[in-house]
C-alpha cells in the first residue's frame, strides 16, 4: 500500500499513522566532528554523475524528471540531498521514494533551504510527496531514519498546466491522449479524418505544433463538424512497376484462355523465347511466342516509335487461342482513370485486338492493323472496389505472327 504526504496550506497525514519524525542530523554538528567526513569512504555513482555524496545543501545533486536518482544513504553520511526546479505553470510536483532495503524518509525544503515538509512512514514502505509548489528552486533529503545504511530510487514528476482554452486560436492543433487531432476553428474542434489532411493543414509530421490537452478539456471544447479529408491519388505505371516479381504494386504478367475463360500467370521470367534470348520477358515455355516485357533492340524503330514501353505478343503457330495480359488489381474502393498509349510495332501479319476489361465486363477495344503504327491514347474511367480487375488483352485474330504490340499504361486510382 503506498503512503503519500500532501503539502498543501494546511497539512494532513494519511489515515496511517506514521512512526515519530525523528530530527534531522544537524549538518554542523556532523562538520564539526570532521573525522569521519574527512575520511575517503566509497560511495555510489548519483544518477546525474555526483562525484561525492551529496550530503548538504551546497553539493546537492541535480534531480530530473527523465530517470530516477539512484543511491545509498550509508554512514557516517545520514542524508543525501538533491535540487530540483519547478517551472511557471506547473500544476503539481510528484516526489517518490521507492526500492527502499531499510527505513528512509523524505524531507522538503524551500531555495532559503527551510524546512516545507516531510514524508516518514515506518519500516521500508515507499515515501511520497505531492501537491503544488511555487516556480523556482527546492531541494529534498533522503534521510535514514535512525543512521541505517539504505538503497533507494527517488524519482521526480512535475504536472504543467494546460493552455487555456480561450487562448486556443483559430488554426491551433490539439489533442488529447488518443490518436485523434483536431483543428480549432470558430471555438469549435473539427476531428481530422488522416494523416494527410493534417500534414495539408500544415500540422508538422512530428506533430510538435500540436498543443496536448486533458481529456477534459478536450471535451469541453464544442465539437465542430470534422474537415473533408484530403484525397490522394495513387499512380500505378505498368512500365515503372515491371519487372522480375508477380504482383508488385498489383501488376500480374498472364496468359488468357480465350476457350475456357481462365487467367494463368506466366511461368518464366528471362530466357529462350519465340526464337531469342530475351531477359526481361515474362513468357510460357508451353505457348508459343506469348509475351509480356520490355521492349528490346529494334523494337519500336522498325515502324518509327520512340518512347519506353512494355511489348505484349499473343500465342501463335497454334497457339492463338491464348492472350498475352497484363492485368492489375485495385488495392482499395476508388475512381481509376487510366491513360498512356498503345501502338503496333510488328509490320506484317493480319491485325490484332487489343482489349480493356475490368473483371468480366468489357471496357475499351481497338483493332490495330498495318499500316497503323502510331500512338493511339488510353483515357478510360472506371469505378472499382477493392479486389476488382483491370486486364489489359492483346489477342491474335486467327493468325498470332507479327503481333507485337506495344504498351505504357497508367491506372491513377483516387479513393
Amino acid at each position: 500500500m503506498q503512503h503519500r504526504r500532501v503539502f498543501t496550506s494546511s497539512f494532513r497525514w494519511n489515515s496511517r499513522q506514521p512512526r515519530a519524525a525523528s530530527p534531522l542530523p544537524n549538518l554542523a554538528a556532523l562538520v564539526a566532528l570532521s573525522g569521519f567526513l574527512a575520511l575517503p569512504s566509497p560511495h555510489p555513482t548519483f544518477a546525474d554523475g555526483c562525484p561525492q555524496p551529496p550530503d548538504q545543501f551546497t553539493n546537492a545533486c541535480y534531480l530530473g524528471t527523465v530517470s530516477p536518482a539512484v543511491g545509498t544513504v550509508q554512514p557516517p553520511y545520514a542524508q543525501n540531498f538533491y535540487r530540483f526546479e519547478v517551472p511557471a505553470g506547473t500544476t503539481a510536483v510528484h516526489l517518490a521514494l521507492t526500492g527502499l532495503s531499510a527505513d528512509l524518509d523524505l524531507y522538503l525544503y524551500d531555495a532559503s533551504q527551510q524546512q516545507i515538509t516531510t514524508a516518514i512512514m515506518s519500516g521500508s514502505a515507499d515515501e511520497h510527496l505531492d501537491g503544488p509548489l511555487a516556480s523556482g528552486q527546492y531541494y529534498v533529503a533522503v534521510v535514514g531514519a535512525q543512521g541505517e545504511s539504505a538503497s533507494y530510487a527517488l524519482s521526480l514528476e512535475i504536472e504543467a498546466s494546460q493552455p487555456p482554452l480561450a487562448s486556443l486560436a483559430d488554426g491551433t492543433f490539439v489533442k488529447g491522449s488518443g490518436p485523434q487531432i483536431y483543428w480549432m476553428a470558430g471555438g469549435q474542434r473539427h476531428l481530422i479524418p488522416n494523416w494527410e489532411t493534417f500534414l495539408s493543414l500544415g500540422g508538422a509530421a512530428d506533430q510538435s505544433n500540436v498543443r496536448v490537452l486533458t481529456e477534459d478539456q478536450v471535451a469541453a471544447i464544442p465539437d465542430g463538424s470534422p474537415i473533408a479529408p484530403v484525397v490522394t491519388s495513387v499512380r500505378f505505371a505498368a512500365l515503372a512497376d515491371f519487372g522480375a516479381e508477380q504482383g508488385n504494386r498489383g501488376w500480374r504478367y498472364q496468359s488468357f484462355d480465350t476457350r475456357n475463360g481462365t487467367y494463368l500467370d506466366l511461368s518464366r521470367y528471362g530466357g529462350a523465347s519465340c526464337g531469342a534470348n530475351r531477359p526481361q520477358v515474362w513468357f510460357d515455355p508451353k505457348i508459343t511466342c506469348l509475351q509480356v516485357g520490355r521492349v528490346e533492340p529494334g523494337d519500336l524503330e522498325r515502324v518509327g516509335l520512340s518512347g519506353d514501353s512494355l511489348k505484349m505478343h499473343p500465342g501463335s503457330e497454334g497457339s492463338e487461342a491464348y492472350e498475352s495480359t497484363l492485368s492489375w488489381v485495385a488495392p482499395q474502393t476508388g475512381e481509376a482513370v487510366i491513360s498512356g498509349w498503345v501502338a503496333k510495332d510488328a509490320i506484317g501479319g493480319n491485325g490484332v485486338d487489343f482489349t480493356v476489361w475490368k473483371n468480366n465486363e468489357l471496357v475499351s477495344s481497338l483493332t490495330l492493323a498495318d499500316p497503323d503504327h502510331i500512338r493511339h491514347p488510353l483515357n478510360l474511367a472506371v469505378s472499382l472496389s477493392s479486389g476488382d480487375w483491370l486486364h489489359f488483352r492483346v489477342g491474335a485474330r486467327e493468325d498470332g505472327h507479327f503481333d507485337t504490340v506495344v504498351v505504357a499504361p497508367v491506372v491513377t486510382l483516387t479513393p
